[in-house]
């Protein structure tokens, strides 16, 4: 009788070790899971970042005209630089549009009158600041010396710890 009661006990503790095994590898897997949402849209994020930061630090280089940037706003910047490295200035335009059914916002680049990129769709905030040389808020277009950007985007897939991934950077161009 005893020998029964032992395989019987037997079979339960398998049983729930194989139950812990399982529960631990899904709730791994889901961590997982998770954890690479959050770095591809934080690597996401950083690319656009980058590419914005890449035509700012060019703003004013090989630029005749008497102003480098034309109008700030929240969120639409356009400026001049050669962010082409080609000799001659480029109208650069930076630009965001809210699509009031997601709520989410659409990034736009413009080059010189060309084609309009989008650099990405469904972010959750996109924010234009900008700073005169006393780092102070400016709405100044000819007392620019500074440009803050902040681009945050949802991290899908996510339920618990980081469900955002922001970027937020202070452009300082050598030629204002």
């Amino acid at each position: 009788m005893n020998i029964f009661l032992d395989l019987i006990g037997s079979v339960f503790v398998r049983g729930s070790m194989v139950a812990v095994m399982l529960t631990l590898t899904v709730t791994m897997n889901d961590a997982l899971y998770q954890r690479t949402q959050h770095a591809n849209t934080k690597e996401h994020v950083r690319v656009i970042a980058d590419v914005a930061y890449q035509d700012l630090t060019q703003a004013g280089y090989n630029h005749t005209g008497d102003h480098v940037f034309c109008y700030l706003y929240a969120q639409d910047v356009r400026f001049h630089g050669d962010v082409d490295d080609n000799g001659t200035s480029d109208r650069v335009r930076y630009y965001a549009v809210l699509h009031g059914a997601t709520g989410y916002w659409t990034l736009y680049r413009e080059v010189q009158y060309q084609a309009t990129i989008t650099l990405a769709k469904k972010l959750k905030s996109v924010q234009f600041q900008y700073y005169d040389s006393k780092g102070k808020i400016t709405a100044d277009p000819l007392k620019v010396a500074a440009v803050r950007m902040t681009f945050t985007e949802d991290v899908e897939g996510v339920t618990e710890g980081f469900t955002t991934a922001t970027k937020d950077f202070k452009i300082y161009p050598s030629n204002l």
